[in-house]
């Protein structure tokens, strides 16, 4: 069990490896997931949800308020934010080379960024469903 700060209700949490992340209010916790040991706290703007891994766990992405925040880690503080429409992000996902980050939400709009570029429009596509949850194959 990890002590969680923030409001200690977990909003959104993401293993890799051994590295979970937690989010709980306006609070971004890092944890040695074997110890259970915090690594780093950081404040955030707002509760992020979906938080999704890059594959070498070297990215983390979470949305809130219309935004796709993307955290390097060990960085003092986010290396890039894509902004999308005032929708719900309800699913995050990387692709597994690290190169895309794709963000899903309840009206079934997904978008795609290039990591290497965060300010090239996202391309987008629209589904009749809501989109709950990403994959890459």
């Amino acid at each position: 069990l990890v002590e969680v700060p923030g409001s200690g209700e977990i909003a959104s949490a993401a293993l890799a490896g051994d590295s979970l992340a937690v989010s709980s209010g306006a609070e971004l916790s890092f944890f040695d997931a074997t110890s259970g040991n915090a690594t780093q706290n950081m404040t955030t703007e707002c509760e992020l949800m979906g938080l999704a891994f890059s594959a070498d766990a070297a990215m983390i992405a979470g949305a809130c308020n219309g935004k796709i925040y993307v955290y390097k880690k060990g960085a003092e503080g986010f290396a890039a934010a894509g902004s999308l429409t005032n929708e719900k992000v309800t699913a995050l996902a990387w692709s597994p080379d690290g190169a895309h980050l794709a963000a899903g939400n309840e009206d079934g709009n997904l978008s795609v960024w290039q990591a290497a570029d965060w300010s090239a429009t996202p391309k987008t596509m629209t589904s009749s469903y809501g989109l709950l949850a990403l994959e890459f194959n």
